[in-house]
């Protein structure tokens, strides 16, 4: 059989085909943007590491204006659709607040290192290098919280409109102690 033009083997002792690179395709390009991305400086390192954090810090406030227009969306009536757009405008900040942490580990350097040194019993002083490369999550963490707890509250002005929330004094009214009558009259039926 006779080898084809575009037949190759991958056995090593075939010799090296070497090819010409696509139109718009610049090696030096390449290797210099892996560099510059392994060479970058800690500090850009650092804003960088602090952007991501902040955008997830600010994750929350674009899904509340979406709620808020399902909510309005749903009217004020006690149907299963406004039901379960209210239940889900509860319960989703709920299980963020929870999770909030999980939100926030591939940031969190402090719970990394107390993951690590609860299996080790040898206490090793952290380095400057660590301490300098580690992204404060206390402002961050407090935007999501704050966001979450907006969101929570959107859905409970949401129940508060459909009558959901115990808020007037007619709810109430089975609470209030009725008065003991110690006199009665009666008007005689002839």
């Amino acid at each position: 059989m006779a080898k084809r033009k575009w037949q190759f083997t991958l056995a090593s002792n075939s010799e090296a085909i070497i090819t010409t690179p696509p139109l718009g395709y610049d090696i030096s390009f390449n290797s210099e943007s892996e560099n510059a991305s392994v060479n970058m400086p800690a500090e850009l390192q650092l804003a960088a590491k602090q952007r991501q954090v902040m955008a997830i810090a600010y994750s929350p406030a674009k899904g509340i204006f979406s709620t808020a227009f399902m909510l309005w969306m749903s009217g004020s009536g006690i149907h299963i659709f406004n039901i379960m757009v209210t239940g889900m405008a509860l319960v989703n900040p709920v299980k963020a607040l929870l999770g909030t942490n999980d939100a926030f580990k591939g940031f969190d350097k402090a719970a990394a290192n107390n993951k690590e040194g609860e299996t080790s019993t040898a206490v090793e002083p952290e380095s400057s290098d660590e301490h300098e490369s580690s992204v404060d999550l206390r402002l961050p963490k407090l935007i999501y919280i704050s966001l979450q707890i907006a969101a929570l509250a959107l859905g409970v002005y949401k129940c508060s409109t459909m009558g959901l929330l115990p808020l007037t004094s007619a709810d109430w009214t089975s609470y209030v102690p009725q008065p003991i009558y110690f006199e009665h009259s009666a008007v005689p039926v002839c």
